[in-house]
């Protein structure tokens, strides 16, 4: 009995997965804590926070990029509140 199939290209490399996306976001948060309101990401969200607000990335920068965003409102509501704009 012969088995025959194909075999993509796609079917060896389908890139990172969500958790090592989602690791890659932590890992730069930490790396960059003081910049772009990265704190907050690393210190209050889980990781399904990360996971929505990457969004559809399929790359680490396409993840990073997409949360960096996100982490930049809040960091720039931090800096009104702090300078008593509100």
């Amino acid at each position: 009995m012969k088995i025959e199939f194909e075999v993509s290209a796609m079917d060896f490399y389908r890139g990172p997965s969500t958790a090592d996306l989602i690791a890659a976001v932590r890992e730069h948060a930490n790396a960059n804590w003081e910049k772009d309101g990265w704190d907050f990401l690393a210190e209050c969200w889980s990781d399904e926070d990360i996971g929505v607000a990457m969004g559809g990335a399929k790359t680490v920068k396409g993840a990073i990029a997409n949360c960096k965003r996100q982490v930049k409102i809040l960091d720039l509501h931090r800096r009104e509140m702090q300078m008593g704009w509100w």
